[in-house]
């Protein structure tokens, strides 16, 4: 993984002097500072969020497995979990439950100024020098919104609630786990040249899983994609989120 790290800035304001001296701070080290401009979204029930673009948490995720990236927001942010979003909440997740196990988040306060920093630079630095995944059969190796699951009464950074997760969601003699939306996912043989990391493990070059529907059609959907999986068939999907065919599946044209 590349010793020098990206940090992603979520903000809802005009750019002002805290920026500046962000990206300071960021080029003095050699960081790379990536700033988003989050947009209103009001949804059906009236509530008004920031949301990014699908586009933008695609980049974020991907990024996210390749190298160090911490991630800053100013207020809350929300992701939406497909590319074409409805304006219902269970569209979009918290910025922080979208990076949780994958990135370094930290709260920016609401006060101007850099007196946040410090604490940022400590707690950041000491996450980047920390290994928090095991092996490829962690739990936090999955892309958990793709993987339906009720991830907010786990905490799998704790020992405890990681193999409670696979209790609740292992297929007994099976190196496998089966999500909530029935889709049965199984590490497959390791092929393709990509080699990604979870929090500072480095995955075997190719890892992913063999995704499969039984008994039904099913259908998942990333920040970016919307597939078609036919009974008895298959998709392989990477920690990253990136989906590529296997038998009868397809990608589904958006309208």
């Amino acid at each position: 993984m590349p010793s020098q790290p990206d940090v992603w800035l979520f903000y809802s304001n005009k750019t002002n002097d805290q920026h500046e001296a962000l990206n300071f701070e960021c080029t003095s080290r050699g960081w790379r500072l990536v700033k988003n401009a989050r947009r209103q979204t009001r949804l059906s029930s009236g509530r008004p969020i920031q949301s990014v673009k699908p586009e933008v948490a695609t980049d974020l995720y991907r990024r996210i497995h390749t190298r160090l990236v911490a991630v800053l927001e100013t207020n809350g942010t929300f992701v939406p979990t497909t590319p074409a979003p409805r304006l219902v909440s269970r569209d979009y997740v918290s910025l922080n439950e979208f990076v949780r196990y994958k990135a370094f988040y930290f709260r920016v306060p609401k006060a101007e100024g850099m007196d946040w920093f410090p604490e940022f630079l400590n707690n950041f630095t000491a996450w980047s020098n920390s290994i928090a995944c095991e092996n490829p059969n962690d739990p936090r190796c999955l892309p958990f919104h793709v993987f339906k699951a009720p991830m907010n009464v786990y905490d799998l950074s704790v020992k405890e609630d990681r193999d409670r997760f696979q209790r609740d969601f292992g297929i007994q003699g099976q190196n496998a786990r089966k999500d909530d939306s029935g889709l049965t996912w199984a590490s497959g043989a390791y092929h393709g040249r990509d080699i990604l990391n979870v929090s500072g493990y480095e995955l075997p070059r190719g890892f992913h899983w063999d995704v499969s529907a039984t008994g039904s059609r099913k259908r998942i959907s990333t920040t970016q994609e919307i597939w078609e999986i036919a009974s008895r068939g298959y998709a392989n999907i990477s920690p990253d989120a990136r989906i590529r065919a296997g038998r009868m599946s397809k990608r589904l044209k958006l309208r």
